[in-house]
């Protein structure tokens, strides 16, 4: 589906990826974010993370010029989300997975500037990312 209406969110969404960990009870996978906003993000997943479940995460932010990590040059950001929807994808090529949305419901202030700040510094990179 794509999405050429008005957007509606709040918080600007950037096309990135960005290296993302995310646990779960007994459950930890690594992933990597395919958009990113100030208040959450959309990634993908082998396992299924029903809506409104609470999970960790690490974000491995770059610096605000970078577009990818380099081990100085990076900020790890330990947050927590709410799940807010899960789709499964079947893929015939690369097998099941999941599209998930995730809010960020815990991030303490000086992590959430930063990902504002990055957020914002590439948006122009960004700006029309449409919506599957």
């Amino acid at each position: 589906m794509n999405y050429k209406g008005e957007e509606k969110r709040r918080s600007k969404r950037i096309k990135k990826n960005i290296p993302l960990k995310i646990k779960e009870g007994n459950f930890d996978s690594v992933s990597e974010t395919q958009n990113l906003s100030s208040s959450g993000l959309y990634c993908r997943l082998d396992k299924y993370i029903a809506p409104l479940t609470k999970v960790n995460m690490i974000l491995l932010i770059p610096s605000l010029k970078l577009t990818t990590c380099e081990k100085e040059q990076c900020k790890k950001i330990e947050c927590e989300g709410t799940v807010v929807r899960a789709e499964l994808v079947n893929d015939p090529v690369e097998g099941d997975y999941y599209n998930l949305a995730i809010f960020f419901s815990k991030m303490n202030k000086a992590d959430r500037q930063r990902v504002e700040k990055f957020v914002k510094s590439h948006s122009n990179q960004s700006a029309n990312i449409q919506i599957e």
